[in-house]
């Protein structure tokens, strides 16, 4: 009876700990899928903003320039003033909107952690 017992007290929270160890485990490793999930879904979407602005840029600027040589596009003071315009309204746009972008995914990851 007394090695029974003895067992008992040793293997008996053993086995507590080695059971909690587990679930704590799994639970570390399902929050971790959650917040890559959050993060990589938040990146795409930004860059598939970034690639939609490219495109309505790029197809802006074609546009503007359409039958022109290059000699004609370079020394065109029309096109020149059209690009700038272009890029200060990029820069200025974007930096709002990434800002904002930033701000959602840092929220989303923060709510993640507190879930934790």
């Amino acid at each position: 009876p007394s090695r029974l017992l003895l067992a008992g007290s040793v293997l008996l929270p053993v086995a507590l700990f080695l059971g909690g160890a587990w679930l704590d485990y799994r639970l570390t490793i399902i929050r971790a899928q959650e917040y890559v999930t959050t993060t990589t879904n938040a990146l795409a979407e930004q860059t598939q903003e970034a690639l939609q602005t490219a495109d309505m840029t790029l197809g802006r600027m074609l546009d503007h320039v359409e039958g022109m040589d290059w000699e004609t596009i370079g020394a065109s003071r029309d096109v020149h003033e059209f690009l700038a315009k272009i890029g200060y309204r990029i820069s200025n746009g974007w930096g709002a909107a990434s800002q904002a972008r930033s701000t959602a995914v840092r929220a989303s990851v923060i709510g993640t952690a507190r879930q934790a």
